[in-house]
């Protein structure tokens, strides 16, 4: 009952049941990220255990019994095979990755390696209680003499890979540890990193500001002074004066002259008299006028 508990369990997380695979496709446990990895490992695992601690030594003694209690011995071996297979997959993926993993991960999975090499053992020991009765041996095809013998092999060779140094747990226990240290290492470094930048804000900060140099201004400039006569600053004539008296004794007297503008550019002519008034003769116009003179009269 404890084991079916675990399977449901097992399989509301992952939404899958290891322990239903097959040798004729690879197992999920090697298509899954790493991280996934930390979290299938302890439910597998769970699932085997749970098997492990059957106590089913009892019913074979009662003949009435015995039949049903071997029939269920070979079923929970049917179970861990794929179980078993799944979870020495996912431990070589640990062996090859722990070193880079996060700490916690490492450390969580290296216990978990150190459980697995505790199984074999126990699985070897629940083999020999297989029976192939025709009265016990369940009506599949992966439950015969030849299966079960391959399987009894691939977990004999796991437990002799397990003694060497290479796969042993206390290898693996190291570099789980190298992983953890590697990570303070980073942590110490970027902290340090992180105080040496506050220290140096505190220092940049404590030291004496320099007061800014004032820039010395430049004296301001007299706007310049416009010249109220600018007709008489252009022809350099003096300028009018403007003082109280000159205005109060009115326009000074035009200057006496013997010569009249004459708007027709004509020669001037003196004042007064018919010859001041005389309009200019026409000038010549050689298409209009005769070039020939006129005969005197």
């Amino acid at each position: 009952a404890a084991y079916l508990r675990e399977i449901l369990s097992s399989y509301g997380v992952l939404k899958y049941a290891y322990h239903r695979e097959s040798a004729f496709e690879p197992s999920k446990i090697t298509k899954v990220g790493q991280i996934e990895v930390t979290d299938h490992v302890p439910l597998i695992m769970a699932q085997l255990v749970r098997i492990l601690e059957c106590d089913l030594q009892g019913g074979l003694i009662d003949v009435k019994t015995r039949n049903s209690v071997q029939y269920c011995i070979n079923l929970l071996v049917i179970d861990i095979i794929p179980l078993f297979n799944a979870l020495d997959l996912a431990m070589e993926r640990i062996r090859e990755t722990i070193g880079s993993m996060d700490p916690d991960d490492a450390e969580k999975l290296a216990a978990f390696y150190g459980k697995f090499a505790k199984l074999p053992d126990k699985i070897l020991t629940l083999l020999k209680q297989v029976s192939f009765d025709r009265d016990a041996s369940p009506p599949v095809t992966n439950f015969d003499k030849a299966t079960i013998k391959e399987f009894k092999t691939k977990v004999e060779g796991v437990l002799q890979k397990l003694k060497t140094d290479d796969c042993h747990p206390d290898t693996v226990k190291a570099l789980a540890e190298v992983a953890k240290h590697e990570y303070d290492s980073v942590v110490s470094n970027t902290q340090k990193i992180s105080m040496d930048e506050v220290d140096a804000t505190q220092h940049k900060k404590d030291a004496p500001q320099e007061m800014p140099k004032e820039t010395p201004k430049e004296p301001e400039k007299a706007p310049a002074t416009v010249s109220h006569n600018l007709l008489d600053d252009l022809f350099d004539t003096p300028a009018v004066p403007t003082s109280a008296a000159t205005l109060a004794a009115g326009p000074a007297p035009a200057a006496a002259s013997n010569e009249e503008w004459d708007p027709f550019g004509s020669p001037s002519a003196p004042s007064g008299g018919a010859a001041a008034n005389t309009v200019p003769a026409k000038p010549f116009n050689p298409f209009e006028d005769d070039p020939t003179p006129a005969p005197a009269t």
